[in-house]
């Protein structure tokens, strides 16, 4: 019985492999390599993977394909149909037509438009530049639709321009003087349609804690009116700005270090703002760091919002924006 799938996560740190004999599917962890082996740290099982495809005239024994999805949250199997959720390592539905193929890709739309696709190989995506960058795992919440999103791997240029999805960012991000893309990575801004419910995940650096923060903006309206959630060094806090006037929602402690790259969640749902952040590659705190209330602002855009003196440097490595 052939085995024929392996799939690299994209922060690299596990592989999933195919045992097509046994219908499993077996999850090594990779991250201490190439100092420390791989350790087996789970045994899938999959619906039987006996048998050819069905309605198949070529090479239709089962033989299995195994991809993780763009965001690393989900792993598909190709002739088992399983998709399985990284976080709890389990199936969490059998997609018939997956069932009886091993030929697929994903392919990200946003507004009607093709954004971002994977190849049909299990590649990681760790980027390097000047040492590791840690690839955010980001969460993506069923159901939801993407409103904007943004690798920043577009060549050098002044101000943020057109995001990878294809649509233009606004605000500040226009200015020239201050936002650049510089060796793939971008410095602050605006990005979509306004929406109520909806959430942002991004990861970034900032060179400085000093009178400066690096935070997720959401229902942004205009320079006066945004719920935002920002690190500064020693807490992860829940702003909201109203008619010019600036609120603390709520403060918890969170210890961060300049140069490190962190992952901010930050979702409202109704009146209610949660936010988490992590260390980018490491897993996301389950439950919410911080959560708050605010009723003032019901909709408006989502964004990047930093307090960037002139000798603070913030880079933004990803950004997405979706509905809840």
């Amino acid at each position: 019985m052939p085995a024929h799938g392996i799939s690299l996560s994209p922060n690299e740190k596990e592989v999933y492999v195919i045992d097509s004999g046994n219908s499993y599917v077996h999850v090594f962890d990779v991250s201490g390599l190439p100092t420390t082996a791989p350790k087996q740290v789970a045994d899938i099982q999959l619906r039987s993977m006996a048998g050819n495809e069905a309605n198949c005239s070529f090479d239709c024994q089962k033989e299995g394909w195994i991809l993780h999805s763009l965001d690393g949250h989900y792993v598909f199997v190709g002739d088992s149909g399983d998709v399985i959720d990284t976080s709890t390592r389990q199936s969490v539905i059998n997609l018939p037509a997956l069932f009886d193929s091993r030929k697929f890709l994903e392919v990200d739309f946003s507004n009607g438009v093709p954004v971002a696709t994977s190849t049909r190989y299990g590649l990681g995506r760790a980027s390097t530049s000047g040492g590791t960058t840690p690839t955010a795992t980001v969460p993506t919440t069923p159901g939801g639709t993407i409103i904007g999103q943004d690798t920043f791997q577009r060549g050098n240029q002044t101000g943020w321009g057109t995001a990878s999805d294809g649509q233009k960012w606004g605000s500040d991000a226009t200015n020239t003087g201050v936002f650049s893309i510089n060796g793939n990575t971008a410095y602050n801004a605006v990005l979509g349609a306004s929406a109520g419910d909806s959430e942002v995940v991004l990861s970034g650096t900032i060179s400085s804690f000093n009178n400066a923060n690096l935070g997720a903006a959401l229902r942004w309206k205009d320079t006066n009116n945004w719920y935002k959630a920002y690190i500064n060094g020693t807490n992860l806090v829940l702003q909201s700005k109203v008619n010019g006037t600036t609120t603390t929602l709520k403060s918890v402690s969170f210890a961060a270090s300049t140069n490190t790259s962190y992952t901010i969640h930050f979702r409202a749902v109704g009146t209610t703002l949660s936010a988490n952040v992590w260390k980018t590659g490491s897993s996301e705190p389950s439950g919410w760091m911080a959560s708050a209330t605010n009723s003032s602002l019901p909709t408006g855009q989502c964004g990047v919002r930093a307090q960037v003196p002139s000798d603070v440097t913030v880079k933004i490595t990803s950004f997405k924006a979706q509905t809840v």
